[in-house]
């Protein structure tokens, strides 16, 4: 192999960057103007292609997602990334109670509607496996029947939730 390591190449070897533009400043930027990556933009503004790449802003060091190109909108990606509401968690054996066996999740913070998905994944030994499902949402949690009475082969119960839509 006559090329190093990708996180070892330079710009001449392929490498590649996420920053499609550099401005000096936020006039700068703004107007999509005095474009310092080499390919000047005072004659060309970005077009729908051009959504969604990352912008350098030099004065300060900060960087910035093209989420529009008319009228141009930039989002501050150290500040304007939003990440969804997942929760999870582990129910044990002890967790689960009565015939059959179900158990509470409870949500240290609660979701804003019932409009969530949970994934259930146990995990058990001698090859057992259980119907489990979700018996019942709330805002402020779950719960879950392993459909059986008998339980002693459940080592554990991973759980995720998250709300449904798109991010």
């Amino acid at each position: 192999m006559s090329e190093p390591r990708h996180a070892k190449q330079t710009s001449t070897q392929g490498i590649h960057t996420i920053i499609a533009y550099k401005f000096l400043d936020t006039v700068d930027r703004l107007a999509f103007a005095n474009e310092q990556s080499g390919n000047p933009c005072v004659s060309a503004l970005p077009g729908p292609g051009d959504v969604g790449k990352v912008a350098l802003q030099l004065d300060n060091g900060s960087f910035w997602l093209l989420v529009d190109d008319s009228p141009i909108t930039w989002d501050r990606l150290d500040t304007a990334i939003s990440l969804p509401n997942i929760k999870s968690g582990v129910l044990i054996p002890g967790a689960f109670s009565g015939n059959p066996k179900q158990a509470t999740v409870v949500f240290s913070t609660a979701f804003a509607s019932v409009n969530y998905a949970v994934t259930l994944a146990p995990e058990t030994i001698n090859n057992k496996s259980f119907a489990l499902r979700v018996e019942s949402k709330a805002v402020g949690g779950f719960t879950v029947d392993i459909g059986a009475n008998n339980i002693a082969d459940l080592v554990e119960v991973g759980w995720h939730a998250i709300p449904n839509g798109e991010f």
